[in-house]
């Protein structure tokens, strides 16, 4: 809850969602990908975040989830396989709007927003209840952070998840030293990318 006096920048929640959007469509896109292995589809995401984007850290975990093989990931992005491809594009909003949510938690735990002001993360879903925790791990000890990942999402990649992890870790770091695109005589560049992984989700599934 806002605190009396806050001034609340709605513009700012509204354009990490459009970023996570870009990203959920990039990650749905590599999902529909069948010549591509879940750990494949994890590093070419990735790796597309950091030559063509940028490393949205809750959407990445969110998609270490969703884009693992053993992972209750029912929910995660429905409709995806629709015949109906507005249901599938539906179903990748909404999922941005759970990377949001969570991206919002990661926004309020910092020390030097609130303070000491403790910080409640509720939701019924279960699988934002099993991310949130992720997002909050100290990656200033790299090996304990890399140690942790791997512990925790070893149920959903099992003899991948230290690759996973490393992944992960490693496009945290790469994001830190790394120019932002550029993208000359372009206006709205995150919307570029948004028609982009929109055109590629709405492609009729094939059997």
């Amino acid at each position: 809850m806002a605190k009396p006096n806050e001034n609340l920048l709605l513009d700012e929640p509204l354009h990490r969602w459009r970023c996570n959007y870009a990203v959920m469509l990039k990650a749905a896109s590599l999902e529909l990908n069948p010549a591509l292995s879940p750990v494949r589809r994890f590093e070419e995401l990735i790796a597309w975040m950091l030559s063509d984007f940028l490393v949205a850290g809750p959407a990445a975990i969110y998609c270490a989830m969703f884009l693992s093989p053993d992972a209750p990931r029912a929910g995660l992005m429905k409709g995806l396989r629709s015949q109906d491809r507005s249901r599938a594009l539906a179903g990748v909003r909404n999922a941005a709007w759970d990377a949001t949510y969570l991206s919002e938690l990661v926004q309020r735990a910092q020390p030097h927003q609130y303070g000491k002001a403790r910080c409640i993360f509720a939701s019924a879903d279960r699988s934002l209840s099993l991310l949130a925790p992720l997002l909050l791990f100290d990656a200033d000890d790299r090996d304990a952070f890399r140690r942790h990942m791997a512990a925790k999402i070893e149920p959903w990649w099992r003899r991948d998840a230290g690759r996973v992890a490393d992944v992960i870790l490693g496009g945290m770091e790469a994001a830190q030293n790394r120019p932002a695109p550029e993208a000359p005589g372009v206006e709205d560049y995150v919307g570029q990318k948004i028609a982009e992984g929109e055109a590629a989700v709405s492609r009729p599934i094939t059997s």
